[in-house]
């Protein structure tokens, strides 16, 4: 019961202190590019074939590469893009110098209903209408149109 509580609690401050992302982001993107970043599992042709593929951000239901979560938390959060020399970054894709020229980086983190503490993806957002996702080795660029 104590371990119950303790989660229920924390639960309730997690959801207190995300802050909800905003009403524009909320929307079907597809994937419009898929680059290698580092190594991974995933070949290029398994990459590749996930041009096109749609990917959807609701507050009832997300709808990923891989894996689609009823109910989802999301956090949003914006920090600017510093780059100091002789420090290693905290975000992964701008230590691998994925989209460096932003002035700020803003993501959006999504949480399974279960699991508040850890996300289950990042997406980094570029502009109002592309962001993108790390995802075993490759960067999926996501617009909101496929050209």
């Amino acid at each position: 019961m104590f371990k119950f509580y303790n989660f229920f609690l924390f639960a309730i401050c997690m959801s207190a202190n995300a802050i909800e992302i905003p009403k524009k982001y909320y929307g079907e993107y597809c994937i419009s590019e898929a680059f290698k970043y580092r190594g991974g599992l995933t070949t290029e042709a398994e990459a590749k074939s996930r041009l096109g593929k749609n990917v959807s951000l609701s507050n009832t239901q997300y709808v990923g590469i891989s894996k689609t979560i009823e109910s989802p938390t999301y956090k949003y959060s914006k920090s600017p893009n510093k780059v100091v020399e002789g420090q290693v970054p905290v975000r992964a894709s701008q230590f691998w110098g994925v989209f460096p020229a932003r002035t700020h980086l803003t993501q959006i983190d999504v949480f399974e209903p279960e699991d508040l503490v850890y996300p289950y993806t990042t997406f980094e957002i570029v502009n109002d209408n592309k962001f993108f996702e790390l995802y075993d080795g490759y960067v999926y660029v996501l617009s909101k149109s496929c050209l």
